[in-house]
C-alpha cells in the first residue's frame, strides 16, 4: 500500500450543523475506553489464536496449551485478559473448566475475519 502525505485544510472553517451531528454520534469516553480495552485485549498475536481456537470449539486451558505449543501458565494468563474484558464464558465440569466465546466475541472474530479475508 503506497503512504499518502497527510493533507490539511489551509483556512481554518466551521460547519456548526455538521460538528453537532457529529458530536451527537460520537460514543461517549467511557464507551471510547471500553472499546480501546477491548482493542487491546485483541492486540495479542496469542489472543487472537485463543479466539480463533475457542470459535471451532470450547476448550480447557490445557487443550489450548497444547494447540499453541505455549506454557498453561502464559495461556492461562491470556484467558485471564479475555475472561477480564467479558470475550470469554465458561462452565466445569469436575476439575475442568473449559472456555467459550461470548456473543460479541463471537462478533469480534467475524469482523477480524472479514478484514483480514479469512478468519484470525
Amino acid at each position: 500500500m503506497e503512504k499518502r502525505p497527510f493533507k490539511s485544510c489551509t483556512v481554518v472553517c466551521f460547519n456548526k450543523e455538521k460538528i453537532a451531528g457529529l458530536k451527537k454520534q460520537l460514543p461517549t469516553h467511557k464507551e471510547l475506553q471500553a472499546s480501546a480495552r477491548h482493542h487491546k485485549a485483541l492486540g495479542h498475536p496469542a489472543r487472537l489464536a485463543i479466539l480463533h481456537i475457542l470459535s471451532l470449539d470450547e476448550c480447557c486451558v490445557c487443550d489450548v496449551a497444547d494447540v499453541l505449543e505455549k506454557p498453561v501458565s502464559t495461556v492461562s494468563q491470556h484467558l485471564k485478559t479475555l475472561m477480564f474484558e467479558a470475550l470469554l464464558d465458561y462452565r466445569q465440569e469436575g476439575k475442568l473448566i473449559f472456555y467459550s466465546l461470548t456473543d460479541e466475541a463471537r462478533l469480534a472474530v467475524e469482523y477480524l475475519g472479514a478484514l483480514g479475508g479469512a478468519s484470525i
